[in-house]
């Protein structure tokens, strides 16, 4: 008499990983529809320069630590719900990245005229000479006129913060990247914002 052999259910499957990286060692992502291949940690903004996209920023700097808070830099990202600073926001395999939607540039409008609110348009006699990105942007992106009603709010022209530091506050747009070469480059942190708001 034979005995009854248990029959043991097939054990499931794992759940699948995620797919191996396209290109070992490196990350591939996509920006504005092109495949773009970098290094990992490389930022954001560099990354679309790569494929020809332009992410306009004021407080970026390459070399100095990123303090997304200019906010001109916003663009849609595939593992964010919402606008995200591409300056600010880490890269990864797989990542869909759009830099000219209708809501990015409605974004980049408001950054303008929110910077533009109280700053002096006398672009013709300005110390920059039409090297201003403030004025570029301008002309790029929002290029209208402002819906302010009475007069700029105005600060001063020449705040003397020491023996070699004068800052001309009515061209400030408080991009933070003075205070944050002072502190990393020149070791010397001397400068800071405060109190920033409108008034």
């Amino acid at each position: 008499m034979s005995e009854d052999k248990k029959v043991e259910a097939p054990k499931p499957a794992p759940p699948p990983g995620p797919p191996p990286p396209k290109n070992p060692g490196m990350v591939t992502m996509t920006i504005d529809g092109r495949e773009v291949v970098v290094k990992p940690g490389t930022n954001l903004i560099e990354a679309a320069k790569t494929v020809g996209s332009e992410i306009p920023y004021y407080c970026y700097h390459p070399r100095l630590t990123i303090a997304a808070n200019c906010r001109m830099c916003l663009v849609e990202a595939s593992n964010a719900p919402k606008l995200v600073p591409a300056c600010q926001h880490g890269i990864g395999e797989g990542l869909i990245v759009k830099t000219g939607t209708d809501k990015v540039k409605a974004q980049q409008k408001a950054v303008m005229e929110f910077l533009l609110l109280n700053h002096p348009v006398d672009c013709s006699i300005c110390d920059q000479a039409g090297e201003c990105k403030l004025q570029d942007y301008y002309m790029r992106y929002d290029f209208k006129p402002s819906r302010l009603e009475g007069p700029k709010i105005l600060r001063n022209k020449r705040k003397v913060l020491g023996d070699l530091v004068v800052l001309d506050q009515e061209r400030c747009v408080l991009c933070t990247r003075c205070v944050r070469f002072m502190e990393e480059v020149a070791q010397e942190p001397q400068l800071g914002v405060f109190g920033r708001c409108s008034h």
